[in-house]
């Protein structure tokens, strides 16, 4: 069993891949319990320096991500023209929508939405 706090790029990496439940199992707590976001001790600053440090990362996440497409109660991630857009879908209507000139910041801004952080 490995120890908490879970490391920084662990946290970031797995939140990228859709995994971060899992990273918490393996350091021993169950997600379902209590409020899962305590183990996340990252900010958005952090996340974007991983994902500029890391620029495949953030192609692949965009790629992967906005792929998915959803009617109701899913964040959203596009592209605009020059612009990378994320959004929360309501009934079928884009709300809250952000417009990033970075895919990182873009990224960052849809891994804190997935993983409960606005």
């Amino acid at each position: 069993m490995k120890q908490l706090p879970i490391d920084k790029d662990e946290q970031i990496e797995s939140m990228l891949a859709g995994s971060f439940f899992d990273v918490i199992q393996e350091h021993g707590q169950d997600p379902r319990k209590g409020d899962f976001r305590r183990f996340i001790t990252v900010d958005r600053q952090q996340i974007i320096d991983y994902l500029r440090l890391h620029p495949d990362r953030a192609t692949e996440y965009f790629k992967k991500y906005s792929a998915v497409r959803g009617a109701n109660d899913i964040a959203v991630i596009s592209k605009d023209g020059a612009e990378y857009v994320v959004a929360w879908m309501d009934r079928g209507r884009p709300r809250d929508i952000r417009r990033f000139s970075d895919v990182a910041d873009a990224d960052a801004e849809h891994v804190l939405i997935n993983h409960g952080k606005y």
